[in-house]
């Protein structure tokens, strides 16, 4: 009789109530950051798997009506199962989740719960964190966020930067590293080109403490540059012990300008390291220059990273705005922008009168990709347009049609628009690559290369018409080998450089516009079911 009221009891399947209102369907949002690989102990746990052992107990005291879906959050987020009480599943998918070398970005794991919330009645919100996220978040709850803060790792010293300046016959190396909470951290940087050691330094920092460290390198050729970290005793997180910088080799400036512009060559004349063109000079392909300074629409033989148009409407925007022949006055610019910094506009006098169409607001140019850097009295003056790789400007007036080339302003334009080039051509500064995607890289048009990852893993891709490479993914840390045929043809190291991961703060609260939400370091309490050990004992029995 025990036996059968057991098994009957058992199949009501009972639970221990936790004393919290049962949530029928959570999300629980996983922080998959650099910083959660970090150790607290010399071998020990990661903060992903401390996090991994609260969700697995979660997991395992699921009800019937209960369902759990796994969400995880870097710098992007992305759903790792739909909502399912699947206890196997769960624990499969689990397990599978790795450390991702970026930062955190909870607004996007937030969203996306937010997203669910359309279809299935959502209350709730789990996150688990170490702590080493944003404080603030822009966004409006629509349910109540439980934020699991797990413990801390270890101290840390970390690459927190790295960039190299061009120099008159090579490059400056600048690197920054930064140590975390804890005692104080020292170590070693070593510097390498081309694979060889070249120089190294010692480093000890206090607490929350960074130090930039410069090199010098003379050369004139492309190289690949690698900083590599050895710290004195434990390290917390080891993904931040190396930065990767491709140096390029140094060229002049290729700059296109027509003989027309006389404005403009007369102020380009004034540069040493630069190679002035006229538009007629390229024939048969296209050549690749840096810059192209144009007052025609199309400049045939020419294709360049940087473009300046001026007097003319894009043909894309010519149902927007026209151009009279009527004084404009410039309203407003952006003072902050790249082009115009530094650049008064004040009482420049200008004969070409941008006008826009009734009814057409900024939001119409921004549609179609353009941002307007200066605003006329009728309609935008200036006008950017950032496409993958290229970057256009449209001055819409003829600056021979203003008194903006007897303005102190115009040199100044001038090197704005010069700097610009150096910086999409790679010859001023370089930073390092991160991961989630490789650079665009300048390879032969049309053909298939396979990308070979620091894990070994492979892909293929295919470069454009252009012979650009991109949108491939770079998600971990180190060289990645670029084959054409079975022959390398280039390398690219990729870096984390995420300040914050290698910081390891954290925040005890979550800022919401409306709401502070309190970190809990308890474990979340759940139902308890007992249903599994009514069974034991009526087989027992």
């Amino acid at each position: 009789i025990l036996m059968l009221l057991s098994l009957i009891l058992a199949l009501m399947q009972p639970f221990i109530p936790s004393g919290v209102a049962r949530m029928r369907y959570l999300p629980i949002l996983i922080d998959t950051s650099a910083s959660m690989g970090s150790l607290d102990k010399p071998g020990g746990a990661t903060r992903l798997d401390e996090a991994k052992d609260r969700i697995r107990k979660i997991i395992d005291n699921l009800l019937p009506d209960q369902r759990v879906s796994l969400i995880a959050m870097s710098s992007t987020a992305k759903t790792l199962v739909d909502f399912t009480n699947n206890r196997k599943q769960l624990h499969t998918v689990l397990d599978r989740v790795e450390v991702e070398p970026k930062g955190s970005k909870p607004v996007d794991a937030l969203r996306m719960a937010q997203a669910l919330g359309r279809t299935y009645p959502i209350t709730n919100v789990v996150i688990f964190s170490d702590g080493n996220i944003p404080e603030r978040i822009d966004m409006e709850l629509p349910f109540n966020v439980d934020y699991q803060k797990l413990p801390e790792g270890g101290g840390n010293l970390g690459i927190a930067g790295i960039n190299a300046r061009r120099k008159q016959n090579g490059w400056e190396i600048f690197t920054r590293v930064e140590s975390g909470k804890g005692a104080t951290t020292s170590g070693v940087i070593e510097l390498l080109v081309d694979g060889q050691k070249v120089s190294e330094e010692k480093v000890a920092l206090d607490p929350n403490e960074g130090q930039r460290l410069a090199f010098l390198i003379e050369t004139t050729e492309a190289a690949s540059i690698e900083c590599r970290l050895r710290p004195d005793g434990f390290d917390a997180l080891e993904v931040d012990n190396v930065a990767y910088l491709e140096l390029p080799r140094q060229r002049p400036l290729v700059v296109a300008c027509s003989d027309d512009l006389v404005t403009f060559r007369k102020a380009l004349k004034t540069y040493s390291q630069m190679e002035i063109i006229s538009q007629g000079d390229a024939s048969g392909e296209a050549r690749r220059v840096d810059c192209l300074i144009s007052e025609v629409p199309q400049q045939t033989g020419i294709e360049a990273l940087v473009n300046l148009y001026m007097g003319f409407v894009p043909e894309d925007l010519s149902g927007l705005i026209t151009i009279d022949q009527k004084l404009a006055e410039v309203v407003d610019w952006q003072r902050n922008a790249q082009l115009l910094m530094h650049v008064n506009m004040n009482e420049v006098q200008i004969t070409d009168q941008p006008t826009s169409a009734p009814g057409v607001t900024e939001k119409d140019f921004e549609k179609l990709g353009y941002e307007v850097l200066a605003h006329g009295k009728t309609g935008p003056l200036i006008l950017v347009r950032d496409r993958e790789g290229f970057l256009d400007y449209y001055l819409l007036f003829h600056p021979d049609r203003s008194t903006l080339p007897y303005r102190v302003g115009f040199p100044v334009l001038v090197n704005n628009l010069i700097e610009v080039a150096l910086e999409r051509a790679g010859l001023s500064e370089i930073r390092g690559s991160t991961t989630g995607s490789l650079p665009l890289r300048q390879v032969e048009a049309n053909k298939e290369y396979a990308i070979i990852g620091p894990d070994g893993s492979r892909e293929t891709a295919q470069s454009g018409g252009d012979g650009l490479l991109s949108g491939i993914a770079a998600e971990k840390v180190g060289r990645y080998r670029i084959e054409q045929g079975g022959t390398q043809v280039a390398s690219v190291g990729i870096s984390l450089i995420q300040p914050l991961e290698t910081s390891m703060k954290t925040v005890e609260d979550l800022e919401f516009p409306e709401v502070t939400v309190e970190s809990s370091v308890d474990l979340l309490k759940s139902d308890t079911p007992i249903w599994h050990w009514l069974v034991l004992f009526g087989f027992a029995m």
